[in-house]
């Protein structure tokens, strides 16, 4: 391997095991804890996507991870060479909020590395999460434009927030904030907006779920699979991981980047998380707000559908008990006033066993 391609693959392997990724990352965790010292064996890191692609037409994978890595002030490699781990521990408090901005408004085709650079002149960028949902039900997701990038000091992240105007692309930005102030403008619009119902007007998120409100759901139900092979089909998945449990719903397309899928039991998905399946996906049980964000995306969406699904009101006299679907009037009846029609509604995704949870 040349330098820059060892340069490369260096910066990588600091990214997977770097504050930002590794403590989202519940896989790399779970690996780094079936070793007293905390070591991860090149062996599995050898089958993520990524590196399989920077590695590619090097004989010894192994040798040229460790060859990478010399110099490394982040990574630790084993004293057999085998074995890789930081070089130390993951901070007990998680500042990351502190240092990150909200940015907006990307085009629809741009590119993490591109994104990336864009903010480079203002600090070292830790991660960057571009935000993604899916335009109908059953649709891939795709980029919404918006973004949380994560620098590697709170100083850099205020610069960005501050400049007069940040571009990408000779385009100016729409907006550039630091994600503590996003956060706080959604939630007191959140507390301002009326239900439909009420004579309000009914608001749209592009993340996944509004994090403030409150929701009914059981934990630990939900997986998450990345590092997904590119002819996957939503059959495979199901099929795999219904060797450890009911699968409800399989939340994926083919050529998605990841993968949701909703198990009927939290035993069934600590199960099926733990499953060896011939691929190198990586499994975790989502936890925390990025659960909770799911379940509310999802009770939204099967409103919606109902809401769609309920008929108009009947005309004429009497109680009209029509069930036609969709917006179709309710059967004119006799005496009295009008009914309203019930219409067809709901989705192919049942409800599940629920426990309150309030913030």
């Amino acid at each position: 391997m040349d330098q820059p391609a060892k340069d490369k693959l260096r910066k990588q392997l600091e990214f997977y095991f770097s504050d930002s990724n590794f403590r989202r990352d519940k896989f790399m965790q779970e690996e780094a804890g079936k070793q007293a010292e905390g070591f991860i064996g090149i062996e599995v890191l050898l089958t993520f996507n990524r590196l399989k692609a920077l590695l590619e037409g090097v004989d010894d994978q192994t040798a040229g991870v460790v060859s990478a890595l010399s110099g490394s002030e982040a990574i630790v490699v084993s004293e057999d060479g085998k074995s890789l781990r930081r070089k130390t521990p993951l901070p007990e408090v998680d500042n990351s909020a502190q240092r990150t901005v909200f940015a907006a408004t990307f085009p629809k085709d741009a590119k993490l590395e591109e994104i990336q650079d864009c903010f480079q002149t203002f600090g070292a960028v830790d991660f960057v999460k571009m935000l993604r949902k899916s335009e109908n039900d059953d649709g891939p997701k795709v980029f919404t434009g918006s973004v949380f990038v994560e620098f590697d000091k709170d100083t850099s992240a205020q610069a960005a927030a501050n400049a007069a105007e940040v571009s990408f692309k000779d385009e100016k930005l729409e907006q550039v904030i630091m994600a503590e102030e996003y956060f706080k403008t959604r939630k007191t619009k959140d507390k301002k907006r009326k239900r439909p119902e009420e004579g309000g007007e009914e608001g749209k998120g592009e993340t996944e779920g509004d994090a403030d409100e409150e929701v009914e759901y059981e934990k630990g139900m939900i997986i998450s699979i990345t590092d997904l092979n590119d002819d996957l089909q939503r059959e495979e998945i199901k099929e795999k991981l219904s060797e450890h449990g009911e699968v409800q719903y399989v939340e994926f397309s083919r050529g998605d980047e990841l993968a949701r899928v909703r198990m009927a039991s939290a035993e069934g998905a600590a199960l099926a998380a733990k499953g060896e399946y011939g691929h190198p996906w990586k499994l975790s049980v989502l936890e925390g707000e990025e659960e909770k964000a799911y379940w509310v995306r999802l009770k939204e969406g099967q409103k919606a559908r109902r809401t769609r699904g309920k008929g108009g009101k009947g005309k004429g006299k009497g109680k009209g008990k029509g069930k036609g679907k969709g917006r179709g009037k309710g059967r004119k009846g006799g005496k009295g006033k009008g009914g309203k029609g019930k219409g067809g509604g709901g989705g192919d995704e049942p409800d599940s066993k629920k426990t309150k949870i309030e913030e």
